[in-house]
């Protein structure tokens, strides 16, 4: 889950893009063929006049993904001192993955590790 600047225009939508990274370690969204898939698909939780909370599950697990997916629909993860051009106050990243799955292979089965919504969004959100 994370917290962006705005509105969306959409509650719910499915994002592909190709991402390359620079030298210096930037990911970006690339036009041309040779980037690597990234899908992200984000539903809205709850909006006021300034942010949106988004549910995210992405297909992809590209580097810096998600902060580059919001960020390239104008819409930047709040406290993104890298990837947004907003200047916020913030301190934190407002991005959190409260639910995690996984296959663990030793039981055999898939591992569900779930935390709550940080505090920090529920304030920002009121």
């Amino acid at each position: 889950m994370a917290v962006v600047h705005g509105k969306l225009n959409k509650l719910e939508d499915h994002i592909e893009q190709l991402l390359k990274e620079t030298k210096t370690n930037l990911v970006y969204v690339s036009h041309d063929k040779e980037g690597k898939l990234a899908i992200t698909n984000y539903k809205v939780i709850k909006e006021n006049d300034d942010y949106s909370m988004v549910s995210i599950n992405i297909e992809t697990g590209r580097k810096n993904q998600i902060r580059v997916a919001f960020n390239s629909i104008h819409h930047p993860i709040v406290g993104d001192k890298v990837y947004s051009t907003i200047k916020d106050k913030e301190t934190r990243l407002y991005l959190h993955a409260n639910r995690l799955k996984m296959y663990y292979p030793i039981l055999g089965k898939n591992i569900l590790f779930e935390t709550p919504t940080p505090s920090e969004f529920k304030k920002i959100m009121h």
